[in-house]
This record gives structure tokens, sequence and C-alpha cells, in this order.
């Protein structure tokens, strides 16, 4: 495998199934950790690429207040999908409801509302 060949040497090197769907990990220069996926699926079915377009939907629709929410949870440890559904205060799997999201591309105006009363609550 590629990954192997090239990664190996590198600190924290892991590697995933000798199969598809499969991955590597392993840190960069600086201790930046890298985690290299590969599918027998489109990119953009994949659900990486799923939870991206969520992400930045999310962040277009709620702005700079949702971005600065999401950055201090992650800078507490939480992953991305956990911290976004806690600073949308969203119940469940956050990892499916941000899926969802991506697959629609859109944001359901249950979630809009919700945060919207959510954002109102506090102002009073």
């Amino acid at each position: 495998m590629a990954s192997r060949k090239h990664f190996e040497a590198r600190p924290g090197f892991e590697l995933g199934p000798n199969e598809l769907p499969t991955w590597c990990r392993f840190r960069a220069p600086g201790g930046v950790q890298v985690e290299l996926y590969a599918a027998a699926q489109d990119s953009g079915d994949q659900n990486a690429v799923l939870h991206s377009v969520a992400h930045r939907l999310l962040l277009a629709a709620f702005g700079v207040e949702l971005r600065a929410a999401v950055r201090r949870r992650k800078l507490l440890g939480l992953a991305t999908e956990p911290a976004f559904a806690e600073a949308l205060g969203l119940v469940g799997d956050p990892y499916a409801v941000l899926l969802e999201v991506g697959r629609r591309k859109s944001i359901t105006p249950a979630l809009a509302q919700r945060r919207t009363r959510r954002k109102n609550r506090r102002k009073t």
C-alpha cells in the first residue's frame, strides 16, 4: 500500500485494513495529526465530505458566533462534530445529524428555528 511506503517513518503512523475502505494516520512536522482515508466511493458521497459540506452550510448560516463557539469547544478537546452539536444545542448522535445536513445540502427548518429560539432566549 502506497501510504505505508510514503508515511510509515512518520511519528504516530497507523494503518487501517489492507482493503477498502481504509485509512492511515500519522503526525506531520510540527505535530499536526493527519488522517488519510480511501474508499471505493465517489468522494462527494463519502461521510467526511458530507460532514465538511454541513460545516460550511452551518457556518454560513450562523456566522462568527457559531465559529467561535465551535472553536472554543475544539480547544477544550471536543471533536468537530460534537463541538458543532453542542454549540447548536443539538440532541442525539452529532455525526448522524451533521451527515443528514450534508446529504440534504441544506439546514432543516427545525434546526434553523431551534437555533433562532435559543438565540432569542439569551437576549431576554
